[in-house]
This record gives structure tokens, C-alpha cells and sequence, in this order.
């Protein structure tokens, strides 16, 4: 049998009291408006499930998932709706842009699902991946003063970061129309975010309101990793495989399980049966904004290389250790273990330059070019680089290290994709 399977942290428990008329699709149009990592146009029923219950007995359908909560449900608040003279922020960096919505009190980090910590604004967006470690879990609080009708910042956590030019420590700073968010660690700029602030510009056609009544509707939200198809026994039960996943992911800890199916988004919600312990749920989708280059050997599909696009002015180097037993920590693709393991020549190292060519991601796209003074040719597929002129890459290209394209040291086939948390 096949089953889709998530794991889903800092859940939000929200309760609604609606009037009969209201849709699913009308309140997963409201959740979209009101944070920025749902875009969704239905929601799923989810219905608990006994961990000793096997897969065969769970009537799984096709589209359903397991989904796997990691930890309790949090009671929260749905923000009231925006209204004239209020403002909303916008966080971007190149095309990737992250706004207010419908919240005046936004946390800025980074997401950790063991903790249960759920930034609005998630740091891995617009700081370079080799830095991300560097920063807090929560790094920035910025709320809105409804009496002064401004946005402050004040930094809550360790991570050093400034307002434009200015030092941001644990006091109140105004934003202003246009400011830049600055996050530093050893002296060193990690990552930015641009901040631009807009007046709401919001007409009735634009807004989805939800009619209040005395039908309560418990509604959760989950911050989900990216989904799982796996092939498993039927008569395995869910806990077990649940306690796979977990492991998987070296997750420990105890773990509640539900079966959710899409519902019609004309469904009324009086006319749900959610059943005892059901309730409606939306997930929220974090991905990276940055692509992913996913460099692989030919010859050992085990062997390959994952490269995150970072900073713009990031570039990252290909080449060879120095010594056997000394790893170079200024490698983001080191090609040791290929070079000798292709000849099956301990010496077959020091057939390419220590510094031999640079990948890099820039204008929405990935590129290679060929270090000063290497020692091996480079190859995108047929055609030799040439020092210093970029190459853009694309999925399927192949890098070649050696003399010729047939007269290789080692070659790597070119993935670029992205990637989820």
C-alpha cells in the first residue's frame, strides 16, 4: 500500500463560532489572508486514528494522508480583519517576498519544529544556508501600535542585526517606508532583508469575511515538512509506521495521528460530520526560496553534492583536498573521493587543481565558471570553459573534470530543484 505521510509541529488550534451558510472554501480564503505560508483554496477534514489501528482497516482513499503531529495543539486567535489607515509590511529579498497579511505582531527567526518555534518571517528565506545555525530561533519582534499607527522593531534574541545602519537592541525602533533588515555573526553580514511599508488597500470584493453564529468549528493549522509517499505492508500498523517516519527524521518524543481527506470547498459547515475528535486543518508550506544545485558523481549516484543558493555575491568553490586525511573546510565540493575511487589511484587526486572552477546563483539562475589558473579543463556537456566567462546551468547538463569530454577524471550530472525543510 501507498501512503502519503507529513509530520506537522506548532500546530494552532483555532475555534470558530460561524454562521450555517459559511463554506470550507470561504474559511481557507480567510486563513490565506491572514498568514503569509498558506495559499490554499479547501481544507482537509482530519479524523484521529488509534496507533494499533493496521493500514488496511484505516480506509485510506486516494489523496488522503497520514499526517503526524509532533506536538499538541496550541489554542490561538485568528487577528481582526485589516481596516482603513492600517499598515502592512512587506519582507522581501530578489523575487521572494513575505507580507503582514492581516497580523500586526510578527516574529522573525528561524523555524525549528523540535522546539515548536514558528517565525512568520523565516530566516532560512534570506540568509545564506552554511549561516542559517548562526541564527536565533527567534530574532526580531515587530508590532504595530495601533495608536501611533506604526510599525517597531526591537531584536529578542542573540543574533546581532541592525535597522539600516542602526544597532537594533532590545528597544522599540520605528520603521520607516523603506528600511533594510541587516543580520550579522562574527562581524560578518549573513543575510538582508528589504522592509517596505504600504498602506492597506483593501475593498470589500477583496476580503473574505466569515459570518459569525452560534456553530462552534474547531479549525487547526500546522507548520508541515514536505510530504512522503512510502510503500508499506497493509497489515503494518499506522503507530508503527508513524514511529518510522519519526525515526527517520530523529524525532523523539510522544506523536498524535489523523487521517485528513480534502473536502468539497462548497461544503457547508453544517453539513460536515467531522465525528468525535475531527476537525477542519490547513498546513502551513514552508519552502526555501532558494534553489537547490544538486551535483551527483556518474559513476556513484550515493555521491553528490547539495548546494543551496545563498547571498547573491556567494560563490562557491569545486575542488580537491590537499591531503588525503585533511578535509578543506573552504570546499563546498570536494572531489577526492571521486577522483581516486574513478582510477581506483590513490595519486588521483592531483589530477585537478585544488581550486578548479565556481558555482554560483545569480538573476534566478545557476552558473559555473573556471578558476584562474586550473589545472584541468572543465565541461558543460560538450563545450569547454573558459577562465573567468560564467556558464548557466540547467537539470540534465553534465560537468566534466579532465582532458576531454571522453578522456575524463570525474563528471557530475547537474540537478537544480527545491527543496522543503
Amino acid at each position: 500500500m501507498r501512503v502519503s505521510t507529513s509530520l506537522a509541529s506548532a500546530v494552532d488550534h483555532y475555534t470558530l463560532s460561524l454562521g450555517n451558510p459559511v463554506t470550507v472554501g470561504e474559511i481557507a480564503r480567510h486563513l490565506s489572508q491572514q498568514e503569509a505560508y498558506i495559499d490554499i483554496s479547501t481544507l482537509e477534514r482530519a479524523r484521529p486514528l488509534n496507533p494499533e489501528q493496521a493500514l488496511q482497516d484505516v480506509q485510506i482513499q486516494t489523496g488522503d494522508r497520514l499526517v503526524i503531529f509532533t506536538q499538541k495543539p496550541q489554542p490561538a486567535q485568528l487577528p481582526e480583519a485589516l481596516g482603513p489607515g492600517d499598515k502592512i509590511l512587506k519582507f522581501s529579498r530578489g523575487d521572494f517576498e513575505i507580507t503582514s497579511r492581516s497580523k500586526k505582531r510578527l516574529l522573525i527567526g528561524r523555524h525549528h519544529a523540535p522546539s515548536g518555534v514558528n517565525p512568520d518571517v523565516d530566516l532560512r528565506n534570506f540568509v545564506s544556508p552554511r549561516d542559517v545555525e548562526a541564527i536565533s530561533r527567534k530574532a526580531v519582534l515587530v508590532e504595530f501600535d495601533d495608536n501611533a499607527r506604526v510599525w517597531y522593531a526591537a531584536r529578542v534574541g542573540q543574533t546581532p542585526v541592525f535597522v539600516d545602519d542602526l544597532p537594533l537592541e532590545n528597544r522599540k525602533v520605528p520603521l520607516n517606508h523603506n528600511s533594510r533588515l541587516r543580520f550579522f555573526h562574527a562581524n560578518r553580514l549573513i543575510g538582508e532583508i528589504q522592509v517596505r511599508l504600504e498602506d492597506v488597500q483593501v475593498t470589500d470584493k477583496d476580503r473574505v469575511y466569515l459570518k459569525p453564529g452560534e456553530h462552534p468549528l474547531p479549525v487547526l493549522v500546522g507548520s508541515e515538512r514536505e510530504t512522503q509517499m512510502l510503500n508499506a505492508a497493509d497489515s503494518l500498523t499506522v503507530g508503527t509506521l508513524a514511529e518510522h517516519v519519526l525515526s527517520y527524521y530523529r524525532i523523539q518524543g510522544s506523536f498524535q495521528l489523523y487521517l485528513t481527506r480534502l473536502v468539497a470547498p462548497n461544503t457547508r459547515i453544517d453539513r460536515l460530520a467531522l465525528g468525535q475528535g475531527g476537525f477542519l486543518y490547513a498546513a502551513r508550506q514552508f519552502r526555501y526560496a532558494q534553489n537547490l544545485l544538486i551535483l551527483r558523481d556518474v559513476h556513484d549516484a550515493s555521491r553528490q553534492f547539495e548546494i543551496a543558493a545563498g547571498l547573491d555575491e556567494e560563490e562557491r568553490r569545486i575542488g580537491r583536498r590537499s591531503q588525503p586525511d585533511q578535509p578543506d573546510a573552504e570546499l563546498d565540493v570536494d572531489l577526492y573521493e571521486a577522483l581516486i575511487h574513478r582510477d581506483g589511484n590513490p595519486e588521483a587526486y592531483r589530477n585537478i587543481s585544488r581550486r578548479q572552477a565556481r558555482v554560483f546563483f545569480r538573476d534566478n539562475n545557476w552558473a559555473v565558471r573556471l578558476e584562474e589558473g586550473a589545472r584541468a579543463p572543465v565541461f558543460v556537456n560538450n563545450l569547454r570553459l573558459t577562465a573567468g566567462v560564467p556558464v548557466q546551468l540547467t537539470s540534465g547538463d553534465v560537468l566534466s573534470f579532465g582532458p576531454s569530454v571522453d578522456e575524463y577524471f570525474a563528471r557530475l550530472a547537474v540537478e537544480i530543484t527545491a527543496k522543503a525543510e
